[in-house]
């Protein structure tokens, strides 16, 4: 399959090191390059060690925050940076997709960091029923609903990338004063990089291959581009796995992501699903296993059909799905403050050698 990112276990390791390292293109800087930190939540209960988490995957539902099926408890004053630029907790909605490292702590799992960078940016080129394009990137929007949008409107498309490279959108919100952005597996043919159907002008050949967060202006030739940053996977001390919300297909002994990645699997591993649906892959990056996918399983608590009127929610604003535990101070359930939480994460960060939940 094209635009497919291949990674060796030598690279995928440097990647967990490196982080969502920020490459900008010399004389393109404008001083708010791509945020490289990484958020809260993860996919996995038990730990062994007590190791940390990465996750990748869209916000289900408040009451701390739920992602891949598990919760992830986070501050008042948590780091949360969307597309490239600081935000709150206030600022969290579900549908995001999200990036995170998330520690366990007292028998649940915390973060202090969250990052969000939107699939793509920009002006609404095209709209037919369910779909639309924005900047070269055909969009499903599947539960999102279609009669708010008009052409020429600019929107942020926080999704999911299917196998043929179609976005699938978890939300579509206005885009406000955001500069164009695209995230996906980068080609080079010619003498220009390409994300679908978008030409990026200015970068060179050295990202080909690459799944890369570009940002930029749009033009009617492509985006001219101002920053473009590799878009690492989670990583911090002490990350023992992965839990990333992806369509999956097999390929002999790997499994090929959506979102460009490809991963080792065990012979144990289940198939991936054929009805069409995307799955979580729990990934084992300890050194014992060196990147293998350790489990396929399906997403829960229905993240695979957010119902529209849940697109938009926040934390405390009252439309969370039934049984959802209230949310505290910071999306806390159970009445733990800020400081509490913030002093067991400094605690993890000085006994893994720094950095800490997100890494940095």
């Amino acid at each position: 399959m094209s635009g497919l990112v291949k990674i060796s276990r030598r690279g995928f390791l440097r990647a967990l090191v490196a982080g969502v390292g920020m490459r900008i293109l010399p004389g393109l800087a404008d001083g708010t390059p791509p945020s490289d930190r990484g958020i809260g939540g993860t996919g996995i209960t038990s730990l062994p060690g007590g190791g940390a988490i990465g996750f990748l995957g869209s916000i289900q539902r408040f009451g701390s925050i739920y992602v891949n099926g598990d919760r992830i408890s986070y501050p008042a004053d948590a780091d949360v940076r969307i597309d490239g630029r600081r935000r709150s907790v206030r600022d969290l909605m579900i549908g995001q997709v999200v990036k995170t490292v998330a520690i366990p702590q007292d028998g649940r799992l915390v973060t202090d960091r969250i990052t969000i960078d939107s699939e793509v940016v920009g002006a609404i080129a095209a709209l037919d029923g369910a779909r639309m394009v924005v900047l070269g990137q055909t969009v499903d929007l599947g539960t999102t609903g279609t009669s708010s949008f008009v052409l020429g409107e600019r929107v942020a498309i926080s999704g999911i990338r299917r196998l043929d490279g179609v976005i699938e959108a978890r939300l579509v919100e206005p885009a406000g004063n955001r500069m164009d952005q695209v995230v996906g597996p980068a080609i080079y043919r010619g003498w220009l990089l390409s994300i679908g159907g978008v030409s990026l002008f200015g970068p060179d050949a050295r990202f080909d291959g690459q799944r890369v967060i570009v940002r930029g202006r749009a033009t009617p030739r492509g985006l001219m581009v101002k920053t473009i940053a590799i878009d690492g996977l989670p990583e911090g001390p002490g990350v023992t796995r992965l839990s990333v919300e992806a369509y999956v297909e097999r390929r002999g002994s790997q499994l090929q992501l959506g979102s460009g990645i490809v991963v080792n699997e065990t012979s144990a591993s289940p198939a991936p699903p054929d009805d069409g649906s995307p799955s979580v892959v729990d990934i084992d990056v300890s050194r014992q296993a060196a990147q293998r996918a350790a489990a396929i399983r399906a997403l829960r608590d229905g993240q695979g059909d957010l119902p529209a009127r849940l697109q938009g929610v926040r934390p405390g604003q009252g439309a969370v799905p039934q049984g959802t535990p209230p949310s505290g101070p910071g999306g806390f359930a159970g009445g733990d403050g800020p400081s509490g939480l913030g002093s067991r994460i400094q605690q993890w960060r000085s006994q893994n050698g720094g950095g800490g939940p997100g890494g940095g």
